[in-house]
């Protein structure tokens, strides 16, 4: 049984996704954003490029976002050694050439090499008179540049590059970071929250024959989020017990643990400090929403400091805060971790 189109879904974003020529989709891990863009992009003109699979050192992020933007574009595998042959438009053979003759200096220069990497996409769309979709995901990931010196400020030049004839959608789920990042940029955001009640249930029919309680205490245990929702449904059988599947899924070497642990990793990577971080983390797993002067006192350490690395947490969109108190962003990723430490306690 096909899953439930999440462009059908997410049906109420289509006319701004298709009325803007640059969009930043923003949601959690697992909200359905990738399989929304797939699909929206099925049929068209369109390169995906997938940055947490391209190297982020600028000599190579220019080669290998070349031969993305080629392979994707001409519907076969490109190497960038070969790219000089292939009778490209002058503007993009150009650009091919100037990377070519960048990197065989003894120091290239790193800005001139994203840069023009970066533009490649739009001479393409430009030479063959073409509108092209051009998909960052995990545009967040772009950002880790600015670690060298030469491009610590290049991010604001690299939006200025992302314009028409080519059309950009950039999805991240770093999304407190990135909203901050954009909040002045000419690009429309939109942001994916969890599914309705009725929203959901369409896409639980799409996958599985449930009774409408059942829908109920799946729909309350995944507060909505297709990828949980999908992972529970997988091995579904008829008869099988909705909470004792997902108690399952939650435990370690579950679905959903599975899951949510890379989340988890991915998003403390980006936050300094981590053994402290790991401590907050701990502290706020094991007990209701806590107040800053009690997590400090917890974790032995001055109000100052708890709250200095609490913003760095609420930064990478694991913790919220709410009135006075603090917790974790997804409920289910609460679950996760409460099993996490309380069997790391056990080791």
């Amino acid at each position: 049984m096909p899953a439930t189109s999440m462009v059908q879904l997410r049906k109420e974003v289509l006319p701004l996704v298709e009325g803007n020529s640059r969009v930043l989709i923003l949601g959690q891990e697992g909200i359905g954003k990738a399989v929304f863009v797939s699909q929206f992009l099925d049929g068209k003109p369109s390169i995906h490029i997938p940055l947490r699979k391209v190297s982020l050192n600028p000599e190579n992020f220019a080669v290998e976002y070349v031969e993305a933007s080629l392979s994707q574009f001409l519907k076969r595998k490109i190497v960038f050694e070969n790219a000089a042959s292939l009778g490209l438009p002058d503007e993009a053979a150009g650009i091919v050439k100037a990377i070519g003759d960048e990197l065989l200096k003894i120091k290239p220069d790193q800005k001139t090499l994203v840069m023009k990497a970066l533009s490649f996409p739009g001479a393409l769309a430009r030479g063959y008179n073409k509108t092209i979709f051009v998909w960052l995901e995990d545009a967040e990931e772009l950002l880790q540049l600015q670690n060298y010196a030469a491009l610590k400020q290049f991010f604001t030049d690299a939006l200025d590059l992302m314009k028409e004839p080519c059309r950009y959608i950039l999805t991240s789920s770093a999304m407190v970071e990135m909203s901050a990042l954009f909040a002045r940029a000419q690009f429309r955001i939109i942001r994916f929250d969890p599914l309705s009640r009725d929203d959901a249930f369409l896409l639980m029919d799409s996958l599985a024959k449930l009774a409408a309680k059942e829908k109920e205490i799946l729909y309350e245990r995944t507060n909505g989020v297709p990828q949980y929702i999908s992972l529970l449904l997988h091995d579904y059988k008829k008869g099988d017990d909705i909470q004792g599947l997902f108690t399952k899924a939650v435990q370690r070497n579950g679905s959903i643990h599975l899951f949510c642990s890379l989340v988890f990793e991915r998003a403390l990577s980006r936050a300094r400090g981590q053994t402290l971080l790991q401590a907050i983390l701990k502290t706020i797993a094991q007990s209701p929403p806590l107040s800053l002067s009690e997590i400090a006192r917890k974790i032995y350490r001055p109000a100052p400091v708890a709250k200095a690395l609490l913003e760095r947490l609420i930064s990478v969109d694991i913790i919220i805060k709410e009135g006075k108190k603090f917790h974790f962003a997804d409920p289910i990723m609460h679950e996760v971790l409460k099993v996490y430490f309380a069997m790391e306690e056990l080791s």
